[in-house]
C-alpha cells in the first residue's frame, strides 16, 4: 500500500509500505478514503516532534472496514465488514 512517509526535517515521500496485519484482539484493517493533515502532522515535518525518519504520517482518516478478528467473547460488539469508520488517536492537544 502507498503512505507519505517522513525522510528528516522538511522532507516526506509517497512509498509502498507493507500491508498491516490484525495482531490485537480489538484490531480492525480500515481502506483510507479521506485523511486530514492537523498540527501534529506539522510537527513532524518540521522535525519538532519525536518522530523518526520512516515514521508513516496521518492519524486522523476515515474508509471502509475491510477486516477484523472475531470477537473474543468479551461481549465486544463488532462493526461488519464494509462499514464506514473513521480514527481519531489524540496524542496531544496541537
Amino acid at each position: 500500500m502507498k503512505a507519505v512517509v517522513s525522510k528528516g526535517k522538511d522532507q516526506i515521500a509517497v512509498e509502498d509500505v507493507p500491508n498491516p496485519k490484525l495482531e490485537a484482539p480489538d484490531d480492525a484493517i480500515v481502506r483510507i478514503t479521506t485523511a486530514a493533515i492537523r498540527g501534529s502532522d506539522l510537527h513532524m515535518y518540521e522535525a519538532r516532534s519525536a518522530a523518526t525518519p520512516g515514521t508513516v504520517f496521518g492519524h486522523e482518516n476515515t474508509g471502509i472496514l475491510e477486516e477484523t478478528k472475531p470477537a473474543s467473547g468479551t461481549g465486544a460488539v463488532r462493526q461488519a465488514e464494509g462499514a464506514r469508520a473513521a480514527r481519531k488517536r489524540v496524542l496531544r492537544p496541537c
